[in-house]
């Protein structure tokens, strides 16, 4: 028979040698090689390194490397001081004395390890150098402690003025207490070090000031508004607003509107109905105080900013005439174009009016009088009409279309409320003989002999309104000799000043007598006076002057 053999699978083959002889080749140097390596790395890493790096406090930072390694001496050598043993405090080095700032020494450091294994290191470093002020000038938020800024690090700051020194520990300096109120200011000496060790460096002045008052400024925004009336109000601040308080703002005239910020500095007022008046000074109150306006850097409202003021421009004195001569109170109509905006009333055609034409509202209107017109330009017969027109709605008679007499004459003129009174005019020629005329809506109702100034005290020329009337009077004054008088006078007119035309006896009339005045018989004066108002127009020619009407005319 064939003998029987142990079956192996593919792939398998049997191994020659048996394992335990294989296991105990490998394991007997591999021991041995590991042990080498741990010893050489063990005396690597014991062997002791030393390293200096920089310090925010002390002279150097010592960085040490390896087992057991310490510092076992440390010096400086500074060429005029010569050598000096340094103190250790952890990984730092200190010096034992002052050292000057901004110089160069020698640091020797030796340290040891396991084993008594010695390493050396001999380095050159450079005191810190004494810090300088960045700006010597400062600007202080309210609030907010005043702090100087240096260029490099301080250790320690020292005040002379009280000898105190206070630890620092970076580049900024406090310098004072915070102040409590804008625009207030100080000057500080002081000393610094970047190092506790150095000497102290020069005395610096630092001058602070708190931030100036917040002020303010109101405007209109007129570009692009053609009703000036109804233009945005612009307030616009000094610095960046933290704390507004708007909702006690206050204007006055109050009108409908809405305020709303525009920038953060700017607050925008939009009128949402009429508007002002022209010729309005509109008056905004703000807050001043711990509750009123703040800036961003703390700053309050400067007492000068509290109340603002803004004047609304006049209307134009095309529209004021073209109202008055709807209302009588010119010797002119006035009539619009057809298809212009004559029924407007509103504050817009105050300062945009609507096209029309004028014409004499009278058929023989004397040439005096149509001197003084003009359509688009102020003069005495436009005063004149103010005058009247005050007069008539019970408002201060000065003479000045303000607010006031501009929304009395948009009332009027949406009522239709006319002047009552005819047009009156008084001429008076200073040719001899001097004469008088009464021209009363288009008629001459009266003429007379008249007396003027005298020339010592002249009768005024040119054209005014009369501004105040009385039936009787005692009239007081100085004559040119020194002398006083007081002399009764009727039926006064006031036209300039002390000046007016009045009775008064004479024993003849048509040459200068009075002190000023134009002088009438007492009989003829209580004719004219029912004929005049306040506001109507007196006019004094020199002489030379023609006459208002020539004596043949049907006038006459």
């Amino acid at each position: 028979m064939t003998p029987s053999r142990a079956y192996t699978p593919p792939g398998r083959h049997r191994s020659p040698h048996r394992h335990g002889r294989l296991r105990w080749r490998v394991q007997w140097w591999q021991p041995a090689l590991i042990l080498v390596g741990l010893a050489m790395g063990l005396l690597v890493v014991s062997r002791p390194r030393v390293n200096l790096a920089a310090s925010s406090t002390a002279l150097s930072k010592v960085v040490l490397q390896g087992w057991g390694t310490h510092v076992v001496a440390a010096s400086l050598t500074d060429a005029p001081g010569g050598p000096q043993r340094l103190r250790v405090a952890g990984n730092t080095l200190w010096p034992a004395h002052v050292l000057p700032s901004d110089r160069a020494v020698e640091l020797r450091v030796t340290v040891a390890g396991l084993f008594g294994w010695r390493a050396r290191r001999v380095v050159t470093v450079t005191t810190p150098a004494a810090p300088q002020l960045a700006s010597n000038r400062l600007r202080v938020d309210v609030g907010k402690a005043p702090a100087a800024n240096f260029r490099g690090a301080v250790a320690q700051v020292r005040f002379p003025a009280t000898g105190h020194v206070q630890a620092v520990g970076g580049p900024q300096v406090v310098i004072g207490t915070a102040p409590n109120a804008p625009d207030q200011h100080g000057a500080v000496a002081l000393q610094v070090r970047a190092r506790p060790w150095e000497p102290w460096g020069s005395v610096q002045t630092v001058h602070w000031a708190s931030v100036p008052w917040l002020t303010a400024n109101a405007h209109l925004v007129t570009a692009g508004h053609a009703n000036l009336s109804t233009a945005p109000l612009d307030v616009t601040f000094s610095a960046p607003v933290r704390r507004s308080a708007l909702s006690h703002w206050t204007l006055a005239p109050a009108v409908a509107g809405r305020w709303h910020r525009a920038t953060d500095r700017t607050w925008h007022f939009q009128p949402t109905g009429r508007g002002w008046a022209p010729d309005t000074t509109i008056v905004l109150h703000l807050p001043r105080g711990k509750h009123g306006l703040v800036a961003r850097d703390g700053a309050m409202l400067a007492q000068a900013s509290h109340t603002l003021t803004v004047q609304l421009p006049q209307g134009t004195t095309l529209r004021l005439q073209q109202w008055l001569a709807e209302l009588g109170y010119l010797p002119l109509r006035w009539t619009p174009t057809v298809g212009a905006r004559a029924g407007q009333r509103g504050w817009d055609s105050v300062y945009q009016p609507p096209a029309g034409s004028f014409t004499w509202r009278y058929p023989a209107v004397p040439s005096a009088l149509k001197s003084l017109w003009n359509p688009t330009y102020w003069t005495a017969m436009t005063q004149a009409a103010v005058i009247a027109f005050q007069h008539q709605q019970h408002l201060p008679v000065n003479g000045i279309p303000g607010p006031q007499v501009w929304m009395a004459l948009q009332q009027a003129v949406r009522h239709h409320a006319v002047n009552p009174t005819p047009y009156a005019y008084v001429y008076v020629s200073e040719t001899l003989p001097e004469r008088l005329w009464l021209w009363v809506a288009g008629h001459v109702v009266l003429t007379t002999l008249a007396n003027t100034g005298i020339p010592e005290t002249p009768t005024t020329l040119g054209s005014y309104a009369v501004d105040e009337r009385r039936p009787f009077q005692i009239m007081r004054g100085i004559n040119p000799n020194g002398t006083s008088y007081a002399d009764p006078v009727h039926w006064i007119n006031y036209f300039d000043k002390s000046q007016a035309v009045h009775g008064f006896l004479r024993a003849q009339y048509g040459f200068p007598q009075s002190l000023g005045c134009v002088e009438v018989p007492i009989p003829v004066a209580q004719k004219i006076y029912p004929h005049l108002y306040i506001g109507a127009l007196v006019t004094v020619e020199p002489p030379g002057s023609a006459p208002l009407v020539r004596p043949n005319s049907a006038a006459q």
